[in-house]
């Protein structure tokens, strides 16, 4: 029964990232509900390769869902989130305040 609700990479995959090799893999169990056994897994994720056409970076991210709709909110935030990241990334003209959240401290006080 645990089976079925564990969905998983079937193997290791790896990526050079400013050469450095990384290794990932997921694996996501779906929560146990006794009044609905076939509620839809409210977890998912996405791994980008070339995140914004750079061989040197990759988007790895977990989308946590909650409640009712947390499959569905889960899912449009694997499908939406990743492009708005690249679409921000590439406007930001100064990278280094990428890395220390100035950027994004000031997108979000605009």
């Amino acid at each position: 029964e645990i089976e079925s609700r564990i969905e998983s990479s079937e193997k290791t995959h790896s990526v050079v990232l400013g050469g450095m090799k990384i290794r990932y893999a997921y694996l996501s169990q779906r929560g146990y509900y006794p009044d609905d056994p076939n509620k839809p897994n409210q977890d998912a994720f996405s791994i980008t390769n070339n995140f914004c056409d750079q061989d040197t970076d990759a988007y790895f991210a977990v989308y946590d869902g909650h409640g009712r709709d947390g499959d569905k909110c889960a899912q449009f935030s694997k499908e939406t989130l990743p492009k708005l990241v690249e679409k921000f990334v590439s406007r930001t003209k100064n990278k280094s305040k990428l890395h220390d959240g100035s950027a994004v401290n000031a997108e979000l006080t605009k």
